[in-house]
């Protein structure tokens, strides 16, 4: 099956090592549908339901990526002012590892064993605080939390590791930036 022959695709990723193309779609209902197809084959290996009724017209931001490794695919759907989600698959066993609620910006170590996430505030929150959480992405349990002072839960916050994963940057919309 052609994956680019179906409507309503909205973010395709390709495996690093090369094996994998994972598509995010529009399905029935407004609820998303995750297809990975094996790229020696052309053939769909996997079909998964994405449990979040969203329409991408109305979606804020929607993530699809795969691990450095390739070991895992995460994807992270977020709505205006309402939860954001990321959901990370395990490509071996094809089941899910974890699920976060009310977390956002994903960002994956090199080396595949950390996913670095922010926590995501109410819109009524004013704050300047927002937390950065360190997770291990076998079981996405918070290893680290480090408190982001000077931001606003309406930023668009970037984490980025360095090529090394010793150091992690977050960069945000309103020009503030922490190096951790």
């Amino acid at each position: 099956e052609n994956p680019e022959a179906r409507l309503g695709i909205n973010r395709i990723d390709y495996s690093p090592d090369g094996k994998l193309l994972a598509v995010l779609q529009d399905h029935d209902y407004g609820n998303l549908e995750l297809l990975l197809f094996d790229l020696a084959t052309q053939q769909r290996v996997a079909t998964h339901l994405v449990p979040y009724p969203v329409s991408f017209a109305n979606a804020a931001r929607v993530d699809l990526r795969f691990s450095a490794d390739s070991s895992l695919l995460l994807y992270c759907v977020e709505l205006p002012g309402q939860k954001r989600a990321i959901v990370a698959w395990d490509l071996a066993t094809d089941e899910e590892r974890f699920a976060l609620a009310e977390t956002r910006y994903p960002a994956l170590s090199p080396d595949s064993k950390l996913l670095a996430t922010i926590d995501d505030l109410p819109l009524s929150n004013t704050t300047d605080k927002l937390t950065l959480q360190l997770r291990d992405t076998r079981l996405g349990q918070v290893v680290r939390s480090v408190q982001l002072a000077g931001y606003q839960s309406g930023y668009q916050l970037n984490p980025s590791f360095s090529s090394d994963g010793r150091l992690l940057t977050v960069i945000s919309s309103a020009g503030g930036n922490n190096i951790v």
